[in-house]
């Protein structure tokens, strides 16, 4: 039995993208943000993912969105930014009426977020009963990316192995410690 809140995953965008409008899971063409995507979408425990944007704050994979340019590179635009993104988050339907993080759920909100430090503000001010995990965070680009890349591939070989009793509790538990002692390494 999975004890385990399920989560939601917040991956940051990038600055390479398409050339016309796509969904959005397809617009931002970085390698980083595509190791993030397929963690998203690899996830088991019925987790959502969504887009951590520039422009648009927090967005769903399949909102159709056309190429911008647009960075996070004053704090009065992160200031602005952070402050969308907790709204967004604590609206009552977004990113979706299964995943509200407010009022307070029995068990706290697990967010689990893939990106950068400018966007990553927002959390100081998030509510208590959010657990916020930030596996990457203290890595060099290289070392995501690596980490990313170990971390799916984990989750691609456990797709094989289903059902194993309190299987996606413990894959969850060894994905995060392996990170943890990445970070403590790096």
């Amino acid at each position: 039995m999975n004890t385990l809140p399920t989560p939601l995953v917040l991956v940051g965008c990038s600055s390479n993208k398409e050339k016309g409008a796509v969904n959005a899971e397809d617009l931002y063409t970085g390698e980083l943000f595509k190791l993030g995507r397929k963690f998203g979408n690899n996830l088991l425990f019925g987790s959502t993912w969504a887009i951590l944007s520039a422009k648009h704050g927090v967005i769903p994979p399949n909102l159709l969105v056309p190429p911008y340019d647009e960075c996070l590179d004053t704090a009065e635009k992160r200031r602005v930014w952070n402050a969308k993104v907790l709204e967004q988050l604590q609206s009552d339907t977004y990113p979706t009426p299964a995943h509200r993080l407010t009022p307070p759920a029995p068990e706290p909100a697990r967010i689990i977020v893939l990106a950068g430090a400018n966007y990553r503000g927002w959390i100081a001010d998030a509510p208590t009963h959010w657990e916020i995990i930030v596996p990457l965070a203290g890595m060099g680009i290289g070392d995501q990316k690596a980490a990313l890349g170990r971390m799916n591939e984990s989750l691609d070989r456990s797709k094989h192995a289903w059902p194993i009793p309190d299987f996606e509790e413990r894959l969850y538990r060894a994905l995060m410690a392996s990170l943890k002692t990445e970070k403590r390494a790096a």
